[in-house]
């Protein structure tokens, strides 16, 4: 007779809605770039049914295809990094070089710091590559704070496919292997 499956030790969770609240700063490249409120995350998962023609159509699961992340917010203090960021290929361009341009190459490090942990580092989002997708409108009527929306979007790490790597959460990279000495 064996024995009953041992149920897994309890995977550590992060309440998602309690922490999009407040303000975070916005690292890119590790150069400070203000910070941003009005997080809005989101994760998207692509997939496609297995569904074998024997079984009538009957779904027998789903193959991982991709996966994305989205985060817009409002950048409300910014430095010559926030611009950067919101306008990736240059200041004083409108557009890309080039029309079908791989918005890739102009993708940076970019960390999400909440800045209600002061120096605690241990729920910064970090991600490996992200870039701004969204239009970018910067007003100011001279009485109001002004506010850069930004939509930016995660792309995975292309030197490790077809691992799907967009980033980490904490202070420490889980993908770095420290040699014990």
């Amino acid at each position: 007779m064996t024995a009953p499956p041992v149920d897994p030790p309890p995977v550590e969770s992060i309440d998602i809605s309690q922490s999009v609240q407040g303000t975070y700063d916005i690292i890119v490249d590790s150069t400070n770039a203000g910070w941003v409120e009005d997080l809005k995350p989101a994760i998207e998962f692509k997939t496609k049914e297995i569904a074998p023609k024997p079984l009538l159509g009957q779904v027998m699961g789903h193959r991982l295809l991709g996966v994305g992340a989205k985060i817009e917010c409002k950048a409300m203090q910014f430095t010559a990094a926030t611009l950067g960021l919101a306008f990736p290929w240059g200041l004083g361009r409108i557009m890309p070089v080039k029309v079908g341009c791989d918005l890739y190459q102009y993708a940076k490090a970019v960390v999400l710091h909440p800045r209600w942990m002061g120096t605690d580092k241990s729920l910064d989002i970090n991600f490996r590559k992200m870039v701004s997708i969204g239009p970018v409108a910067i007003a100011s009527d001279g009485t109001a704070d002004s506010a850069i929306p930004l939509t930016l979007v995660a792309y995975p790490d292309r030197d490790k496919l077809p691992d799907l790597d967009l980033g980490w959460i904490g202070a420490t990279d889980p993908a770095i292997v420290v040699a014990p000495t």
